[in-house]
């Protein structure tokens, strides 16, 4: 609807959500709707498909328990 996150995010927070993803040290974690989203060249399920490390969460626990197992990692939440 009208009013969902993947329906009001502006292209230039996805674009910044792919740059993060793309890092090769960062553990970037979303909700699997937002995966989905265009950015203005690519979305983060072809950010995982080429290798990064992209990650579905279902809650933030879910984010949180993510980071905890990887701590020598930057794990980021895009919720």
């Amino acid at each position: 609807g009208p009013g969902c996150p993947v329906c009001v995010t502006p292209i230039e927070v996805i674009d910044k959500a792919i740059a993060l993803a793309s890092c090769p040290d960062v553990t970037f974690v979303s909700y699997g709707d937002m995966l989905r989203v265009p950015g203005s060249s690519t979305d983060l399920f072809q950010v995982k498909a080429q290798g990064g490390d992209v990650r579905i969460a279902y809650s933030p626990m879910e984010a949180l328990k993510i980071a905890r197992a990887l701590p020598d990692r930057k794990v980021i939440f895009f919720g």
